[in-house]
């Protein structure tokens, strides 16, 4: 996983995703974090994704959400129905 990291971000993806094991996600910072210390192509490749990914978190900000407005969305029956799905689907 860590050298598959490396060759995702040098390939262009700007964004990684792993998921339920902290231990991973640090690993692979540090991964290329030490990457990055030893290749200046590597540092101004992770650096880029850094300003994409912080330009795309600032323009996608949601605003805040009252509970109430949360709560009717969340318990809509299409929300349930989603739920439903999901879990046969992916069970």
């Amino acid at each position: 996983p860590l050298e598959c990291a490396l060759e995702a971000l040098m390939a262009g993806a700007d964004l990684m995703l792993a998921c339920h094991d902290e231990d991973l996600q640090e690993s692979i910072r540090g991964h290329l974090a030490s990457a990055a210390r030893r290749s200046d192509l590597v540092a101004a490749r992770l650096e880029d994704a850094a300003s994409r990914v912080l330009a795309l978190r600032r323009r996608f900000t949601p605003e805040p959400v009252a509970a109430e407005e949360l709560d009717a969305v969340l318990l809509s029956d299409y929300s349930r129905a989603l739920e439903l799905e999901s879990k046969e689907r992916f069970a």
